[in-house]
């Protein structure tokens, strides 16, 4: 007897340099059941899921599922500066996130996402039984094998569905037979706040099958990556010697580019501040992706001056200020 892989999902961050630790999945307790009455086991280390399955002597599976077999996952996000420092869409705290190998990524079957990383396309409407009905008619709800699963006169403004405990993932709702926006059934667990769904299909025709055809296990690698949000660096600078600095510039080492500014304003305290702010967006790293240093004296395309500061701190995605439109990231620096 072995125990090999089925599958295992890791989870990438543009933000972090060698890994990171922000997200854990969870199996639903519909999965938890099954995974238990087949012997399979789940593991997880850093940001990777791992499933195994016991094999007998000739590599195939031991216990072999039924083709419509589903394996759910919760993700639940462990960094508290989480949406701080990913791209994500607006509006996407009212959401779930949603991931399944049913749908490949046209470029890369091992991704369950459709674009190069997340994106508001893997965002869907959370569990829920009421569904807005703005017209008379039928509503039905199926799943992802089409089946339905749910099914009520529609009376407007909104109709109830009567939904099982163990109705899970992702489902298609349709009115008149119009399709509405997509949910995600599912009850975490007492105190799992969860903000995403992973949804493996066992079938055959799945993208990157799991289980080869022979019954064996396939070891499929599936990857879900999250892009850093990029915002603007805002250096805020005061102390009681600031008025005695002439000509101040934020720049690049090189001095090829200077944060826009000085800006007059007032901090929360009543100190007098100097604000210089980056004239593009710059993406959050927990590495160095930019070294920025103050001067003065010093005119942008003239006199290079003197360093102030050789390396001006970087920004941290705790200090986030503003809105859909644009973000910044607020650095205060005592002179």
């Amino acid at each position: 007897m072995k125990v090999e892989n089925l599958f295992s999902i890791s989870f990438t961050h543009e933000y972090f340099s060698l890994g990171g630790s922000f997200v854990l999945p969870v199996p639903t307790a519909q999965t938890q059941q099954q995974l238990k009455r087949l012997g399979w086991v789940v593991r997880t280390a850093g940001n990777e899921l791992v499933v195994a399955a016991e094999t007998d002597a000739t590599g195939r599976l031991r216990a072999t599922p039924a083709p419509e077999t589903m394996l759910r996952f919760w993700l639940k996000i462990t960094d508290q500066h989480f949406v701080n420092y990913t791209d994500l869409p607006e509006g996407s705290q009212k959401k779930l996130m949603y991931f399944g190998n049913q749908n490949a990524n046209a470029s890369d079957p091992s991704k369950l996402h459709t674009g190069n990383a997340v994106s508001d396309t893997d965002f869907i409407l959370p569990h829920t039984s009421v569904f807005d009905t703005p017209d008379e008619g039928t509503l039905v709800l199926r799943n992802t094998a089409g089946q339905t699963i749910a099914q009520a006169t529609a009376t407007p403004p909104r109709t109830t569905l009567a939904l099982h405990h163990t109705d899970e993932g992702r489902h298609q709702p349709a009115l008149n037979d119009n399709n509405l926006q997509p949910v995600c059934l599912g009850i975490p667990e007492m105190g799992l706040h969860a903000k995403g769904m992973i949804e493996i299909s066992l079938a055959a025709n799945a993208a990157q099958p799991c289980i080869t055809p022979d019954d064996k296990p396939a070891s499929a690698q599936y990857r879900i990556h999250f892009a850093a949000r990029s915002v603007r660096w805002k250096y805020l600078l005061t102390g009681n010697g600031i008025d005695t600095y002439t000509q101040l510039a934020i720049t690049d080492l090189r001095r090829t580019q200077y944060f826009t500014g000085p800006e007059n304003a007032t901090l929360i305290n009543g100190s007098k501040a100097l604000v210089f702010t980056s004239p593009d967006n710059i993406r959050f790293s927990d590495k160095p992706n930019g070294a920025f240093q103050l001067r003065r004296n010093c005119i942008p395309g003239g006199n290079a001056g003197s360093v102030v500061f050789d390396r001006l701190p970087r920004p941290a995605p705790d200090m986030l200020h503003g809105n859909s439109n644009q973000y910044y990231s607020e650095i205060i620096v005592h002179l």
